[in-house]
């Protein structure tokens, strides 16, 4: 059965389409940059896959996946999106126009000198471009991906795609070996464009894998360039299109890949909201749903979820402010709220028990908390794999912050502890799950901790070059739009 391209184009561009006249409508502030708008785009189509598969979740709930309708249905819903939207956008935008036109704006920034720009722009077309042909090149290689993609995660996605009524199969924990409790937020996209298509064919997780490879790229540059300038944020992409696992699993089409975005656009959706001088509720309310999206994908993102709640009762300890903390949950709450439920209903009434609990008993899991051999043999692999990690891609990137140079005062702002402490504390909540894992341990670390690492990797990057010394770029401190106006 052959695809039609038109078709798929549709499956893919439409939501992303709606997504992003979604995010013109509710940004919070102006987006007068090109940074910035690079930041929106990077943002819409991961943001369609998510909320597409949550879709597809509860449409399977209510009347089963199988059918057509279920497609009419959301191509209906968004077609009314953009008709709402696009008038909107188009008043808002002409009262922009003959606002700027009463009131001038001086240009009072420096600009990066005209070779400098050139010499970024073609550092990071090259790398962009030689990363997407390795990519290209091992996608070709390898259209099904890897072990855990056939295993887990298109397995789940042909389930929903081929079974009808019995779509909940594939939950049994009989298929214990396919991690049945893992969120759909992977397998539910990739199975609603099979939807659109009417055919499981490779090109589609093929090309969702491409498309989360290019926005967590996307979003690395945009957000450091709005953040820390031209120069920044291309050292930023050329260290994720240099590190060659990056690359290959993203070809290998696991989740891993698409929950790393979700943790680095909410850690972005954070910085943003620290980083304005008025704290604009709607930072909180775009990183809740990034953040939930993220729990949706694997459930690492709920670890990754609890850290952000805990690190913000930190920061918010440290300031003995108690009052801003109630009001960040509660903005939190709000963008999360809708998708949490779903993976609460998931997780109640479809999957299976998860492994670490059935597969052993309180007793088990006190002896190993208490087996001080773990502890080291876990500390061993995480300070090698580390220390050396893409191929001994951090000790460079490390040592180019160094030579570059480092703001120092930078690592004192709420924006960077927010997502230090995030990262530590994820990285903590792993730890402990390998110190109670009812697996082998050497078997368990040998073959996940370099994919659990890959999922902080691009966060860790945009950390490490957030606080770059500036080189008198035209780009502030402060993100376009985020103008402290009353």
């Amino acid at each position: 059965m052959n695809t039609d391209p038109v078709i798929l184009a549709t499956a893919f561009v439409l939501p992303s389409l709606a997504a992003w006249l979604a995010l013109e409508y509710w940004w919070p502030g102006k987006a007068s940059d090109q940074g910035e708008r690079l930041f929106k785009l990077s943002l819409c189509a991961p943001l369609a896959a998510g909320f597409g598969s949550v879709f597809f979740f509860v449409w399977a709930i209510i009347f089963t996946p199988a059918g057509i309708t279920m497609v009419y249905v959301e191509i209906a819903v968004l077609f009314a999106a953009l008709f709402f939207l696009v008038p909107q956008l188009i008043i808002r935008r002409q009262a922009e126009v003959a606002g700027n036109r009463a009131v001038a704006s001086p240009q009072t920034q420096l600009r990066l000198r005209f070779s400098t720009r050139v010499l970024s722009v073609l550092a990071c077309a090259t790398s962009g471009s030689l990363a997407l042909v390795a990519l290209a090149s091992r996608l070709i290689q390898n259209p099904h991906g890897g072990w855990d993609a056939w295993a887990i995660w298109n397995l789940r996605a042909r389930f929903l795609f081929r079974s009808g009524p019995f779509w909940t199969d594939s939950f049994s924990p009989d298929l214990f070996w396919s991690s049945p409790d893992y969120p759909l937020g992977l397998p539910g996209y990739v199975a609603l464009i099979w939807k659109y298509v009417d055919n499981d064919t490779v090109i589609v997780p093929m090309l969702v894998a491409a498309m989360f490879f290019v926005a967590t790229g996307g979003l690395l540059y945009a957000s450091l360039r709005r953040f820390n300038g031209q120069i920044a944020a291309t050292f930023g992409l050329i260290a994720l299109a240099g590190t060659s696992f990056f690359i290959s699993h993203s070809a290998s089409q696991y989740a891993d890949v698409p929950l790393g975005f979700f943790v680095l656009a909410t850690v972005v959706l954070m910085a943003s909201y620290d980083n304005n001088p008025i704290k604009r509720p709607g930072w909180l309310f775009l990183a809740g749903i990034a953040g939930s999206l993220a729990a949706w994908t694997k459930n690492e993102g709920v670890l990754f979820l609890i850290a952000l709640v805990l690190a913000r009762v930190v920061l918010a300890a440290l300031a003995r402010d108690k009052r801003h903390l109630k009001r960040e949950c509660v903005g939190l709450l709000s963008g999360a709220a809708p998708t949490l439920v779903v993976l609460l209903v998931f997780k109640i009434f479809f999957a299976p028990s998860n492994g670490f609990l059935t597969a052993q008993g309180w007793g088990d899991i006190w002896q190993k908390l208490t087996d001080w051999s773990r502890y080291q043999e876990i500390a061993t692999a995480f300070f090698k794999e580390m220390s050396m990690y893409g191929d001994g891609m951090i000790i460079l990137v490390i040592v180019v912050a160094i030579i570059a140079g480092i703001n120092w005062r930078g690592f004192k702002e709420t924006r960077w502890l927010s997502g230090m402490i995030v990262v530590t504390i994820t990285l903590m909540s792993y730890f402990f799950i390998y110190v109670i894992t009812p697996s082998r341990l050497s078997w368990h670390l040998g073959t996940s901790l370099s994919r659990v690492l890959l999922q902080l990797w691009p966060t860790t990057l945009f950390l490490i070059f957030l606080n770059l010394r500036k080189v008198g770029d035209s780009y502030s401190r402060q993100p376009a739009g985020e103008t402290a106006q009353p």
